[in-house]
């Protein structure tokens, strides 16, 4: 088995340069979420949408430490980790396993908010919402380690994708290509859906009233930017590698963007988490910081 990508030099420095920043910028980003809103709850969501962005955090958090396989792979111009971890169904699994969660709770944070907005008296029970997060999680590792450990063979041929420096099982190449694409028109339909509903829902509650409208509104801003990035980095590129083969190496290097941007997102529209950010910043480059500290954000 040829272990060679097939990228020119010039173009697989910048291709690792990429990953490199994407893999660090995803870990300190979703690092951050996580630490921030569990230290000093500088999330400033209903108890709800805390618990499902944290669990989106973790998962683009284990998708950004996946990209440390493909950046060593293109700095080195070939395959280097051994035919063990090309085969390995923990390897398999773990990559799976965050794209599947990411699907699902992107669309769960979408209808939560389209709940909030028809049902503003009804205050959702976080324990059924961890519960549902928790059942996310265990069909995801369940299903895809009952399918790869079954389907394990030490023997197996291997196929190495040189265009993005991969190495995976050959008869499950096709499979999983077809099931991303079906996962992506799915959630694109479900996703373009909810946000028409939500615009709909707040036009309507408008004629009610309340004091809850500009909350929505800043709900349903972030959940827009979250889902039309994830439409943009995610759903459209499956589709596009589906209709174009040909566009297979830029397409799933923009798989990335969804992992870095959404914290850049909370840091715009989520004014407690902006000023934890900034105060972090500060902190970080000895220019202040003590509000952090104080727990003052």
């Amino acid at each position: 088995m040829n272990l060679t990508i097939t990228v020119p030099t010039e173009q697989a420095i910048p291709i690792a340069v990429y990953l490199f920043t994407m893999m660090v910028l995803g870990i300190l980003g979703n690092g951050t979420v996580l630490y921030s809103s569990i230290r000093y709850n500088a999330l400033k969501f209903d108890k709800v949408s805390v618990a499902l962005v944290r669990n989106l955090a973790i998962a683009d958090l284990c998708s950004s430490c996946a990209n440390f396989i493909p950046f060593v792979t293109f700095a080195a111009r070939k395959w280097v980790f051994g035919r063990w971890l090309c085969n390995s169904p923990v390897r398999s699994i773990s990559i799976k396993l965050c794209i599947s969660v990411n699907v699902m709770i992107v669309i769960l944070i979408a209808v939560h908010r389209l709940r909030c907005v028809l049902h503003p008296f009804h205050s959702p029970s976080t324990k059924a919402a961890n519960i549902i997060i928790g059942l996310i999680w265990s069909v995801a590792v369940i299903g895809w380690g009952i399918y790869d450990i079954s389907t394990y063979s030490a023997s197996e041929e291997l196929l190495f994708v040189p265009e993005i420096g991969y190495c995976i099982k050959k008869k499950l190449h096709a499979i999983v290509f077809v099931v991303q694409v079906f996962n992506a028109m799915v959630t694109l339909l479900i996703l373009v859906l909810n946000l028409a509903l939500l615009v709909v829902a707040l036009r309507f509650s408008r004629r009610r009233g309340g004091d809850n409208r500009h909350s929505h509104h800043k709900a349903i801003l972030t959940i827009s930017l979250v889902s039309g990035i994830f439409i943009i980095s995610y759903c459209i590129p499956c589709i596009v590698i589906f209709a174009v083969p040909s566009t297979f190496l830029p397409m799933s290097l923009m798989l990335s963007v969804n992992t870095v941007a959404n914290p850049i997102v909370y840091t715009l529209t989520n004014k407690r988490f902006g000023r934890y950010v900034r105060s972090l910043l500060r902190g970080v480059f000895c220019i202040g910081g003590e509000e952090v500290i104080e727990g003052r954000i």
